[in-house]
C-alpha cells in the first residue's frame, strides 16, 4: 500500500514536470513566433519607409516684374558718334586766260610793222601753264605760237607777250585765238578780234 502510494506519487510529479515542460516549450515556441512576427513586420516597415518617395513640395515663386522703363540716372546711354563730315574731294578748275592787243591794223600795215599780243593766264589750283596763239582766216588755222617770247609754258598768275606780223587775209579784221592748259589737262581759251580799219574819235 505504501508502494502505491509512493508510486502514485512519483507518476503525478511526473505529469506535472511533463506538464510544466510542455507548457514552457509552447510559450518559448509562442515568444519565439511573436518575436519573429514583430522582427517582419519591422522589417517590412523599414523597406516600405525605405521604398516610400519623399513628397515633394512645390511653392509657387512669383514671376520677376520687367520695368520696361530703365532709370536713365542708374543706367545712362553713351552719346551717339557725331556723323562724319564728308568733304568733297576738291575738283581741278581750268586756268583762266585773256587776251589784249592793239586796238585796229591799218595803221601796222605800213613799213611792215609788228603788232604786239598779251596773253594773261591765272590758275587757282596750279602753278603753270601751257600757252598757244593761233589765227583763224576764214576757214584755216594758222599757229602764231612761235612768237610768243618766253615759249608756250608760262608761270602762273603771269603774262606772256607776242610780237608777230599781220597775216595775209586778213584786210577787214584779224581773229587771234589764245589756249591755256593745266597740267591735268584743264582748257581755257580767249579770243580777241582786230579790226582793220582805226575809227576816228
Amino acid at each position: 500500500m505504501f508502494s502505491m502510494n509512493v508510486f502514485s506519487k512519483n507518476f503525478l510529479i511526473s505529469i506535472s514536470l511533463l506538464a510544466l515542460s510542455t507548457t514552457a516549450i509552447s510559450c518559448s515556441e509562442s515568444s519565439s513566433e511573436d518575436k519573429e512576427v514583430i522582427s517582419n513586420e519591422s522589417a517590412s516597415q523599414a523597406t516600405e519607409s525605405a521604398t516610400e518617395e519623399p513628397e515633394i513640395v512645390v511653392e509657387a515663386v512669383p514671376a520677376p516684374v520687367e520695368n520696361n522703363q530703365e532709370d536713365e540716372s542708374e543706367n545712362p546711354q553713351p552719346p551717339e558718334p557725331p556723323e562724319p563730315v564728308l568733304t568733297p574731294p576738291k575738283q581741278n578748275r581750268a586756268p583762266s586766260i585773256s587776251l589784249s592787243g592793239v586796238t585796229c591794223l591799218e595803221e601796222y600795215r605800213q613799213g611792215d610793222s609788228m603788232i604786239q599780243v598779251e596773253i594773261t593766264v591765272t590758275d587757282e589750283d596750279d602753278s603753270s601753264a601751257a600757252i598757244d596763239l593761233l589765227a583763224e582766216i576764214g576757214d584755216d588755222s594758222l599757229d602764231l605760237s612761235e612768237w610768243i617770247s618766253g615759249g608756250t609754258n608760262l608761270d602762273v598768275p603771269g603774262t606772256a607777250i607776242a610780237n608777230l606780223p599781220i597775216p595775209e587775209g586778213t584786210d577787214v579784221y584779224l581773229l587771234l585765238l589764245a589756249h591755256a592748259s593745266d597740267p591735268d589737262g584743264e582748257k581755257s581759251e580767249a579770243a580777241l578780234v582786230i579790226p582793220n580799219r582805226c575809227s576816228n574819235d
